[in-house]
């Protein structure tokens, strides 16, 4: 069978064509197999869709399983149990992840101040979001975000004790506090993790450390198993 075009609704059982499956509207079927294009306003199927790229100027939606050549274009719901692959091309479905690290140590200035935290070493940035250079996190994707940073800081001329705070900002304005450990701890670790909602074009964040180190003087630790700054697209 070379291929099957209706200027109106195609509604059968198994569509066997070497060619294209094309439809001005509905496409419907217990299977799909062909060489060549499935396309039409909408695509259901009980059964396998296999096809050289699918087209759906709606919705599809496959009970079992779609093998797709090249390309699958789809401008309204796509409904399946599971999707199988990296997903790295996928959009509307997934968002930028990345991972950085502290390797240079900042000077803690005479306190109380708000330093802003700068990760110099990107472990991942999936989509390039993150500016190493101020430390900030603009996402290109809407969604909900899990966030985790974490800051240790040392004493660069005695063993004096400090109280430290990790905040994370959004747009400049503090949004979450992370952990407090205490002013009488050495070398103290406040971490953060929390969810926040950026909205993909002008939304960014970054951490600051607030600190009373009043009396002498201290440094972040500039290593990246205890000072990061991580985040991961959950959903829209």
């Amino acid at each position: 069978m070379g291929g099957v075009t209706a200027f109106g609704n195609i509604v059968g059982g198994n569509i066997t064509t070497t060619g294209n499956v094309v439809a001005t509207q509905r496409v419907q079927g217990s299977a799909f197999l062909t060489a060549g294009a499935v396309q039409g306003s909408d695509l259901y199927s009980t059964g396998p869709v296999r096809g050289a790229y699918i087209v759906s100027s709606g919705n599809l939606s496959i009970a079992t399983s779609a093998s797709i050549g090249t390309n699958l274009s789809v401008t309204g719901d796509v409904t399946a149990n599971a999707f199988i692959g990296s997903g790295t091309q996928l959009t509307g479905i997934s968002g930028p992840s990345f991972s950085a690290i502290q390797t240079s140590p900042q000077v803690i200035p005479v306190a109380p101040t708000n330093l802003t935290l700068l990760f110099q070493n990107k472990e991942l940035d999936s989509a390039n979001c993150f500016n190493t250079s101020n430390g900030r996190f603009t996402p290109t994707v809407a969604g909900w975000y899990q966030i985790n940073a974490s800051v240790q800081v040392f004493p660069t001329d005695s063993l004096s004790n400090i109280a430290i705070l990790i905040r994370l900002a959004k747009n400049g304005i503090v949004t979450k506090l992370g952990s407090y450990p205490g002013i009488n701890g050495f070398q103290p670790i406040s971490t953060l993790n929390c969810l926040i909602y950026l909205n993909g074009t002008t939304d960014y964040i970054y951490c600051d450390l607030f600190t009373t180190a009043a009396l002498s003087v201290f440094a972040t630790s500039g290593s990246g198993t205890s000072t990061y700054f991580q985040g991961h697209w959950l959903r829209s």
